[in-house]
């Protein structure tokens, strides 16, 4: 009887035991669970990523905007990639998202199914070829940190004027003009803001100049002006060397009178690292020698100078001009 009250004794406390050990795994797992449970949730929102410097870039909205307009496209699956690229090259992710848009036709285009070109890039009026169409977005991404980190061109608007400028050679359907409200629309629906600044937070300039734009929004007033030889003011008109360095005082940088001073004067780049907002220069436009033709080189083959049929957007990479490139040179 007494070993019958002790074995019961025992099972009860071991009973005892096992409940306590139980009720402790229960709270652990259920903690765990829980905690699993909100890590899942924060996972599947994504809220925001730090990539907008006045606004929150949100990736929830960009992929969910990426599938509706990339979900049969080439671009597909390159969402997630192309965030990649923007954190590499401290740019934005809606804004190289809306540009893709805008210039493949919804990744639908013969320049990225034929090039994985997905940004429009051109050479004068040539479509940049690229090997895969990774190669292209991280081109596109190198690009757009040339202009808006390197050049401050930190605003749809300010970039267009850059990217696709109104009245280029290369748009004779004028396009262009509708870069700037397209743009603004789809970075609203890729989950940024185009007030903001479109560069990621903590971007570096590089040491570039602010100018850029102060140099184009002068420039631009003049388009379609005669040229004038020996001219150097609004007054007076404009030749080649009078046009540039007007503008560029405007953007309180103060440069030599003539082609040839200019090229003395500036550090010279090379044309793979030439930026816009560099001078060009060409040789043996006339019978002078040195550089005889200076113009502002505005990116993508492209300048905008004073020339004998006036002041106007020209390609240099054929043509004329080709064949008369000397060199690029920086006020830097």
């Amino acid at each position: 009887m007494i070993y019958e009250y002790k074995k019961a004794k025992i099972k009860l406390v071991l009973y005892s035991i096992i409940g306590v050990i139980t009720f402790f795994i229960l709270i652990i797992a259920g903690a765990t669970g829980a905690f699993k449970q909100q890590q899942d949730q924060s996972d599947n929102d994504n809220s925001t990523v730090g990539l907008d410097v006045s606004g929150m870039f949100n990736k929830t909205v960009y992929l969910k905007h990426w599938e509706s307009v990339y979900g049969s496209g080439v671009l597909k699956d390159k969402g997630n990639y192309t965030i990649t690229v923007a954190q590499k090259y401290g740019i934005n992710p809606a804004l190289i998202a809306s540009i893709m848009a805008t210039e493949s036709a919804y990744g639908k285009s013969s320049a990225i199914k034929n090039d994985n070109n997905p940004s429009g890039q051109m050479v004068g009026s040539k479509i940049l070829h690229y090997d895969t169409l990774e190669q292209g977005i991280d081109a596109t991404g190198k690009t757009l940190h040339n202009l808006v980190v390197t050049r401050k061109l930190n605003t749809v608007q300010k970039l267009g004027s850059a990217y696709a400028p109104v009245g280029a050679g290369n748009d004779p359907t004028n396009l262009n003009s509708n870069w700037v409200p397209v743009v603004t629309q789809l970075m609203a629906s890729f989950g940024g803001k185009s007030s903001d600044n479109l560069a990621a937070s903590g971007s570096s300039s590089g040491g570039s100049i602010k100018q850029f734009d102060a140099i184009m929004a002068e420039a631009k007033k003049y388009i379609g002006q005669p040229y004038v030889w020996g001219g150097s003011t609004p007054a007076t008109g404009f030749d080649c060397s009078g046009f540039t360095s007007w503008c560029y005082s405007k953007a309180g940088i103060k440069i030599p009178r003539t082609s040839q001073a200019q090229w003395a004067g500036m550090k010279h780049v090379a044309e793979k690292d030439a930026k816009a907002g560099d001078l060009v220069f060409f040789q043996g436009t006339d019978s002078q020698g040195g550089m005889t033709h200076v113009g502002i080189y505005i990116g993508n083959g492209r300048m905008l100078d004073s020339e004998d049929s006036g002041i106007k957007y020209a390609n240099i990479t054929s043509g004329y001009w080709k064949n008369h490139l000397g060199g690029f040179a920086t006020a830097n």
